[in-house]
């Protein structure tokens, strides 16, 4: 092949070449992305926390016979009922409820429901209702609402996340008023009642005091 050939080769590649990729210079390779174990600025980072998955839920009532860190149990006798396919456990056995990850127990990143006693609120002997969640795969369950209703002679601690902590509204007064209605017959105060002015729902049922008629004149008797 002459001189004039060869060139005239390497002219008619050039020009493919530039119709094909384009007049811009290939871009540069991409800069690797952190990995799992390091953060933007190249640091360890935790890794992300496996989401819980959307379980059975039961609600529980009964009487705190245990305290731990993450964790309580209810006494011989609780009752629950279940809005799940799941059985429900055997009432004639002590119940342990677990609140490992939870707000409940301290985590802070945890879930938890809006208006909750904390495990750090429990005393032995107090009545709670409580919501649970768990897994599908185990059933694993994990409380995310807690409520002392009750604690026998003595004060409810406060709700946290009231938003009128302290005050004459505060969430867990109702139930104070119910104990000690229950137990001292102190009156209930009248925003506790319903329409009709009673409080069924209390042991013993709480029936407002008869009111005495309003006086009537007095009317002489007749002379004879």
């Amino acid at each position: 092949m002459s001189r004039k050939s060869l060139a005239f080769v390497l002219v008619v590649v050039a020009l493919c070449s530039l119709l094909i990729g384009g007049c811009e210079p290939p871009a540069p390779p991409e800069a690797p992305k952190p990995t799992q174990a390091e953060d933007a600025f190249g640091e360890a980072a935790l890794p992300p926390r496996p989401m819980r998955k959307e379980g059975p839920g039961r609600e529980y009532k009964g009487v705190v016979s245990a305290v731990g860190q993450d964790w309580f149990e209810l006494a011989v006798g609780w009752r629950v009922s279940t809005r799940g396919p799941s059985l429900p456990p055997d009432p004639a056995k002590p119940k342990r409820i677990s609140a490992a990850r939870t707000k409940l127990a301290g985590d802070s990143t945890g879930e938890s429901w809006t208006f909750t006693h904390l495990i750090s609120d429990l005393q032995v002997g107090d009545r709670v209702h409580l919501d649970t969640c768990g897994d599908w795969d185990d059933e694993s369950e994990f409380v995310y609402r807690l409520q002392i209703k009750r604690r026998p002679g003595g004060v409810i601690p406060p709700i946290t996340g009231d938003f009128f902590p302290g005050t004459e509204n505060a969430l867990q007064l109702r139930d104070q008023a119910e104990q000690d209605w229950e137990e001292r017959r102190v009156p209930i105060p009248r925003k506790y009642l319903d329409e009709n002015g009673q409080a069924p729902w209390t042991n013993p049922p709480y029936m407002p005091l008869p009111v005495a008629p309003p006086p009537r004149a007095v009317t002489p008797a007749a002379k004879p």
